[in-house]
């Protein structure tokens, strides 16, 4: 069995067939790709096979299907969570709502909410977000019943959500959090958020404030506020 990272389900089977020398060579492959939290477990099993000079052929085909799929998750939706200040910041509407309702439409999850907040434009009550129809495409997996702080986009009237936003549960947001939404967040707009992932991680503008990790102070309880001309946290 092996373990690696993904974020979708997928199913491949493959037979192939030899016949040498009154030999019946004969395999299967079966691989499996289930979404499990943020790993993806795959199981290869060849169900039957005689041996025969023929089965390094069969598991080199296995091997580069293997790869294939591996390939495809590569390419599937890969961003790097944003800080919430620079989602907020960065996002066209950003509203505190309920989930009550799911359904699928063209390509797409629609889901229906109650809107309990708007934090940020436009000036409209929002009945329904839409999203990527799985993770792959970067679509976003809601509970029904629970509420969410959304960060999104307008497109032709419609809210769409990603992965690659911020859309937490409510409940999960610091007091800070909470509260910096209503004017914090939004007078640090003229900052950027850079994410440093390892040090030394040098800044080369007065407008930024450099962010090590998600578990950290600066994106718990702290913003990125300008003053005196340059960004720092407070």
């Amino acid at each position: 069995m092996f373990t690696l990272k993904g974020k979708y389900f997928s199913e491949l089977s493959v037979g192939l067939g030899t016949v040498s020398k009154g030999n019946t060579f004969y395999c299967n492959l079966r691989l499996t790709l289930s979404l499990l939290g943020s790993f993806c477990y795959i199981w290869v099993t060849v169900i039957r096979f005689q041996m025969t000079r023929y089965v390094g052929s069969c598991f080199f085909t296995l091997f580069v299907l293997f790869l294939w799929r591996v390939g495809d998750i590569a390419d599937a939706c890969k961003c790097s969570p944003p800080h919430p200040q620079q989602a907020f910041c960065d996002a066209e509407i950003v509203i505190r709502a309920k989930v009550v309702g799911k359904k699928v439409v063209s390509n797409a999850i629609k889901y229906d909410i109650q809107q309990i907040k708007m934090f940020k434009c436009p000036n409209q009550v929002i009945h329904a977000i839409f999203t990527a129809s799985s993770p792959a495409a970067c679509g976003v997996t809601l509970e029904i019943n629970k509420e969410y702080l959304f960060t999104g986009k307008m497109e032709t009237g419609r809210m769409y959500v990603t992965l690659c936003g911020y859309n937490p549960l409510w409940e999960d947001l610091s007091a800070s959090q909470k509260n910096s939404l209503t004017r914090r967040y939004k007078s640090g707009c003229d900052c950027k958020i850079i994410h440093c992932t390892s040090l030394p991680c040098p800044i080369s503008t007065t407008d930024a404030c450099l962010w090590m990790d998600w578990g950290t102070n600066n994106s718990q309880n702290l913003a990125c506020i300008k003053s005196d001309g340059s960004c720092a946290w407070k």
